[in-house]
């Protein structure tokens, strides 16, 4: 999740008071230098329980087990890659950008080649077997739907509202989900790009 916040500290120029400025900063910095590294922490704990967990359960380890906690994780990666983006242009830092960002770009179709391809085996994988689900169809689809949502965090919209209070009173509004700030970023990396091209005629 890319914190509301920021979008305030990218597009104010000359705030009001300049205290409440550096304080605002602050605590976004303060929550992006967590957030960055529980989605690291996730990468490894959530394929690690849920492996343990199917095996606890009597549940036998699936190939679609195993590609919806890979297609999780490379997302996970993915995120907190985009928050530590976030991160380092707060901190005046834009090589760490410059050096990404065309990355993400090109991770794009992929991941999403990736998610379709782990939700169609994953489903395949439960109408093998039903109705005798086991834990591990239960946990494909689990992982399967995660993987999905990341996906559409990152790359489209922000879903998680529930920790930041600005932006769950935007989403109970009406005003729906906000452009997530890796999409913007590639929005304007596209467009750069396209300023550069050389015009024809």
């Amino acid at each position: 999740m890319l914190p509301n916040e920021a979008v305030n500290c990218e597009s104010t120029s000359k705030p009001t008071s300049e205290s409440t400025s550096e304080s605002t900063k602050a605590r976004l910095l303060n929550r992006l230098s967590s957030y960055w590294k529980m989605e690291l922490a996730n990468v490894l704990f959530l394929p690690a329980v849920a492996l343990v967990t199917v095996s606890a359960l009597g549940g036998k380890i699936t190939g679609a087990l195993l590609l919806s906690l890979f297609t999780t994780a490379w997302l996970l990666v993915i995120g907190m890659i985009a928050l530590l983006m976030l991160l380092k242009e707060l901190e005046r830092d834009k090589k760490f950008s410059e050096f990404w960002l065309p990355k993400l770009r090109l991770a794009k179709l992929p991941s999403l080649v990736l998610v379709v391809v782990c939700m169609v085996v994953t489903v395949v994988d439960v109408i093998s077997v039903a109705p005798a689900f086991t834990a591990a169809q239960y946990g494909a689809m689990l992982f399967s739907l995660l993987a999905l949502l990341e996906y559409i965090n990152y790359y489209h919209c922000q879903l998680q509202h529930f920790d930041n209070q600005a932006d769950f009173q935007r989403l109970i509004s009406g005003r729906g989900f906000r452009q997530s700030h890796l999409a913007r970023a590639l929005e304007r990396y596209e467009r750069l790009n396209q300023s550069h091209l050389p015009k024809r005629g």
